[in-house]
């Protein structure tokens, strides 16, 4: 890293690090994301709403979703006993996507990720964070790796 280079440390590569990782990426700072476990990994969760889209679309990591042959979903339905009610993400009050993905989580976390390694960012697997120190001039992190 060259000096006065600032760089940013992101615990936890799932789509909010990756995606936040290549966002400040993009703005020209050193990214570190530090992920205690290995990927792909199972992960609760597949359903994308459509604000999601729009961070996914300003990290410029469109591409992975669309490459990655997850469903396009335009759209929710919800039903408790004998009522139904849909949802139309076309429907809305302000401009933006109205689409969004359904994804397994462990292939679109993995290409996520992927994505962000390619753009420069340095994912440390397997490096559990443990503590962490705000109270000097400069935050500290306690990690473990794999070996302890």
């Amino acid at each position: 890293m060259a000096p006065g280079q600032i760089c940013k440390v992101i615990i936890g590569a799932g789509p909010s690090g990756s995606i936040a990782g290549a966002l400040l990426r993009n703005k020209g700072y050193h990214v570190t994301i530090r992920e205690h476990q290995r990927f792909p990994r199972f992960s609760i969760g597949e359903s994308l709403l459509p604000q999601c889209m729009e961070f996914i679309q300003q990290a410029v990591m469109m591409e992975t979703g669309v490459h990655g042959g997850f469903e396009y979903k335009d759209g929710v339905s919800f039903v408790y006993r004998n009522r139904q009610t849909e949802f139309s993400f076309e429907d809305k009050f302000t401009a933006g996507i109205g689409t969004a993905f359904q994804v397994q989580r462990d292939g679109f976390d993995n290409l996520l990720a992927s994505e962000a390694v390619r753009k420069s960012i340095d994912i440390q697997w397997q490096m559990e964070v443990i503590a962490v120190d705000f109270t000097g001039d400069k935050s500290k992190l306690k990690t473990r790796d794999e070996a302890g």
